[in-house]
């Protein structure tokens, strides 16, 4: 049993009808929808005549013919010839039917699908026609669209050159601009290069000054003086009038109510003002001298110039701002220069920042980077430096007395140090700046008001001596004269008593002077020249110092004219004395220097400006325990001395207003007259020229 389908009769065949309806076909009354169209007919006209209908309606369904049994051939052929595809005579069995009608359903099925193909085929054909005419089409396109971009894409190539050199030459400038240490020979760099790279004709840089009252030409390129001072009038008017616009325009738009800017512009100009503005006022202006002839001209350098004009600003506003920061910088260096107090300051982690003058001439160099703790030392009862800093940082301590280090390994120098909290360069990060104060000549005033308290103690107490031994020597000179008269002149007891008498004057020549030096200084103080004193002392003692095989040097650092308070015979007298005492304690042969140097102020004299008169000698100097008696009345350490020399010497310099002191400094003893400046020559202090120098010695040299 084959496949069942629908089978159409035109001619409406009850044979067929019975036979197909056996067979488990179904017989439908139209050929729409038909599987294979049946026409069965005696009458071959028939046949043919009812063939072209149910082909006209769907050529695809296989037409059949059923015939007679016998049948012309030529009827046959002009069938199959009219569109049909098998034919079957009357007579079969209904299995020859059922195969012949199989056969022919198969063949249709297969017809349709071969159809299908070719249809199939066809629509490609004509698809793959259409698809290749709109390829074609869209290739052309796409090749007019690529030619156009690459066109543009040459454009936008050399515009990215162009911007790239731009940017190239942006960064040269501003590296120029911000690492040349000399700003004049920046400035002439970047307006060369900026012309050069622009096709200008020239250019210059004007800055403001005063507030916005002044313009003035900083650095000028290819333009001529009269061009300068042609932009120089409307620019100082519009600093004048203050604020700050941007707008790059052309020169000849400034003054106007409503000045156009170079980008709405729209004729030529040669000359482009860039203002240069920051912090809401301007700083300058640069003036670019270039021809412009169409708004598209400048675009090409427009961004560029902003670019430039954006640089230029912030470059002027860091010099200004570096130069204010150096003249600071320059102010608190002088300032703390020249501060007789030294300051350093110190870092979190212990080393030594900043440090003034007087703390490098105490150490002997900067001591930048050296580590706190091996630059002073708080003794050996103080807590550690770093615990001492922790406690200025917080607050608990502030001053501590110290010894400062030099680090060529001289004796350590006392110093009193004041600490104050310092804000570091990060949030949580303090340092510590530091007030350091040499204690030396502290130190010594303080031994020579206790010196000077105990000598007066003394005097006073010699005082009442002198009065209780003057009494029972008169008695005895008394008692001595009246034996001598009683004796007669040519008694040998006689000579006794004289002696008596002469040790009795001597004992009250040595009171007298003793109570001369408990008197009053009774001086005769007038202006008088300095420079002749000290040059006469040291002339008057220079045969004695050759004849003991000792040179005296004279080095005087004042001018012979400048004048002091003083009584030049009380004054020379204590040199002869200072000289004398140098002269005998130094080894021979050897050599004395008197100096005469001034002096910035002394702690003694209440900071008052003086002048210093040494009298050095390399003698052994005084041993530490006699130290404070030096100036004691009646102490020497001489074999024939009285010890009234150095005492009525201080005596002299105190009644002058100054003092004397001794000082050993460089294995070198040196005895040291402060006199005070006169108050009206103070402001010419240090400003007179030396008229006497002399040369120095080795003695000093070596020092």
């Amino acid at each position: 049993m084959g496949e069942t389908a629908r089978a159409y009769c035109p001619l409406a065949d009850e044979e067929l009808i019975r036979l197909l309806g056996d067979l488990g076909h179904e017989v439908v009354t139209t050929a729409e929808g038909a599987d294979v169209v049946i026409l069965s007919a005696t009458d071959p006209d028939e046949i043919l005549g009812a063939m072209s209908r149910p082909r006209d309606r769907d050529p695809s369904v296989p037409l059949l013919v059923f015939g007679p049994a016998t049948a012309d051939p030529r009827m046959v052929a002009a069938a199959l010839r009219a569109g049909a595809v098998d034919w079957m005579a009357r007579g079969c069995t209904a299995t020859e039917f059922e195969d012949f009608f199989q056969t022919n359903l198969q063949r249709g099925r297969l017809d349709r699908e071969r159809r299908g193909v070719v249809d199939f085929l066809e629509r490609h054909d004509r698809s793959l026609a259409e698809d290749r005419r709109q390829t074609q089409q869209k290739v052309a396109e796409l090749a007019a669209e690529l030619s156009s971009t690459h066109a543009q894409l040459e454009i936008a190539h050399q515009q990215l050159r162009g911007r790239v050199a731009q940017l190239v030459m942006l960064y040269q400038i501003g590296r120029d601009l911000a690492s040349r240490p000399n700003w004049d020979e920046a400035l002439e760099s970047f307006l060369t290069t900026l012309t050069g790279f622009l096709g200008a004709d020239g250019a210059a840089l004007f800055l403001t000054s005063g507030g916005g009252a002044r313009v003035t030409a900083r650095s000028v390129c290819a333009l001529s003086e009269g061009e300068v001072e042609e932009a120089l009038g409307p620019l100082g008017r519009r600093a004048a009038e203050g604020g700050c616009d941007s707008t790059l325009l052309p020169l000849a738009e400034l003054g106007r109510s409503r000045p156009v800017g170079c980008v709405d512009y729209s004729e030529v100009w040669e000359r482009t003002l860039l203002p240069l503005c920051q912090r809401g006022g301007e700083l300058g202006y640069l003036l670019l001298k270039k021809s412009y002839e169409d708004r598209a001209a400048f675009e090409n350098d427009y961004y560029f110039l902003i670019t430039i004009q954006t640089v230029l600003a912030e470059e002027v506003s860091s010099a200004q701002a570096m130069a204010e920061l150096r003249k600071l910088k320059d102010f608190h260096e002088r300032t703390f220069d020249h501060m007789r107090s030294g300051v350093f300051t110190v870092g979190a982690e212990g080393t030594v920042g900043f440090a003034n003058r007087r703390v490098r001439e105490l150490f002997g160099r900067d001591p930048a980077g050296v580590l706190v703790a091996e630059f002073l030392d708080l003794g050996p009862e103080a807590p550690s430096i770093h615990t001492w800093m922790n406690g200025v940082v917080t607050g608990t301590t502030r001053s501590v007395d110290a010894w400062l280090r030099p680090m060529d390994g001289s004796a350590a120098i006392p110093v009193s140090v004041v600490g104050s909290p310092l804000p570091g360069d990060l949030p949580d990060e303090t340092n510590v700046v530091c007030v350091v104060e040499d204690q030396r000549e502290v130190r010594a005033l303080d031994a020579e008001r206790r010196r000077a308290s105990r000598q007066k103690e003394h005097l006073i107490m010699a005082a009442e001596w002198a009065h209780d031994v003057r009494t029972p020597l008169t008695g005895i000179l008394h008692s001595a004269e009246l034996l001598a008269d009683a004796l007669g002149k040519d008694s040998p007891k006689r000579k006794h008593l004289e002696v008596v008498e002469a040790e009795v004057r001597r004992i009250n020549e040595l009171v007298s002077n003793f109570l001369d030096y408990a008197r009053p200084a009774d001086l005769k103080c007038q202006p008088t020249a300095l420079v002749p004193v000290v040059q006469a002392g040291v002339e008057l003692q220079r045969g004695p110092a050759a004849g003991r095989g000792v040179q005296l040097h004279f080095d005087c650092r004042i001018a012979e004219r400048d004048c002091f308070d003083l009584d030049g015979a009380a004054l020379k007298q204590v040199l002869l004395n200072l000289i004398q005492n140098a002269v005998e304690a130094s080894p021979t042969p050897g050599e004395v220097l008197v100096r005469v140097t001034p002096h910035p102020g002394d702690p003694a004299l209440d900071g008052r400006a003086s002048v210093h008169i040494d009298v050095v000698d390399a003698g052994p100097g005084v041993t530490a325990e006699n130290i404070d008696r030096l100036f004691i009345p009646f102490f020497t350490t001489k074999a024939q001395g009285t010890g009234l020399g150095l005492a009525i010497s201080e005596k002299v310099a105190r009644a002058h207003g100054g003092h004397l002191r001794y000082l050993r400094e460089n294995d070198r003893t040196v005895m040291r007259i402060v006199l005070p400046w006169r108050e009206s020559d103070v402001a010419t202090f240090g400003g007179s020229d030396v008229l006497h120098q002399g040369t120095e010695s080795e003695l000093e040299a070596r020092g």
